[in-house]
């Protein structure tokens, strides 16, 4: 920004005086704004605001929202309200498990579909997505579950905790489940009623 700022002024002074570099500066301005814009984007994608602010709830459903504007097919977010993970580590990784699937679904995938989910089963929480996609290929990735961003999740669920569980078939599409056991740590709910 502060680049930014004096690339302008060194752009009005040489307009100011007829200099034939102003025509240059300002393409200067213009691509120095373009990197602000994209540096802002990438700060927001490393934290997301609405993770921060208001939680994985909103985060999860911005998520879903954006990939429906951006992508062009449908995208959707249910979860229980009442699940409040206060851990912000974990809601971390579980926001960048959810992103890494949608984006393998929409990029890799062709998926049309997209759904997203936020529950528990008994002792534990459960995290779903599913797609409507062609699935993994497994002869391309050579084994299910080797590829690169398939990994950095299962590295995310195992710093959280977590387990992962992945089935994916041609044609079928592709659900992956987390599961992570609720804990005083993790549930505002269960944290009060300890009190």
């Amino acid at each position: 920004i502060g680049i930014g700022g004096l690339a302008s002024a060194l752009q009005a002074t040489l307009k100011a005086n007829g200099s034939e570099g102003a025509a240059l500066a300002e393409k200067i301005v213009g691509l120095i704004d373009d990197a602000a814009t994209k540096a802002r984007g990438l700060s927001r994608g490393l934290c997301p605001v609405h993770l921060v602010a208001y939680g994985l709830h909103s985060a999860l459903g911005r998520l879903a929202e954006h990939t429906e504007t951006t992508a062009r097919i449908r995208c959707t977010f249910t979860g229980d309200e009442a699940l409040n993970i206060t851990s912000n580590t974990v809601a971390t990784h579980l926001y960048y498990i959810v992103q890494e699937a949608v984006n393998n679904a929409v990029k890799h995938a062709g998926a049309s579909r997209i759904d997203i989910s936020l529950g528990e089963e008994g002792d534990y929480l459960h995290l779903l997505i599913t797609d409507d996609g062609h699935g993994i290929d497994e002869q391309r990735s050579g084994q299910l579950g080797k590829g690169m961003g398939l990994q950095i999740m299962k590295y995310r669920v195992q710093v959280i905790g977590a387990f992962l569980e992945i089935v994916s078939g041609r044609e079928k599409g592709t659900t992956i489940h987390i599961y992570m056991r609720k804990s005083e740590t993790l549930m505002a709910g269960e944290m009060a009623g300890t009190a």
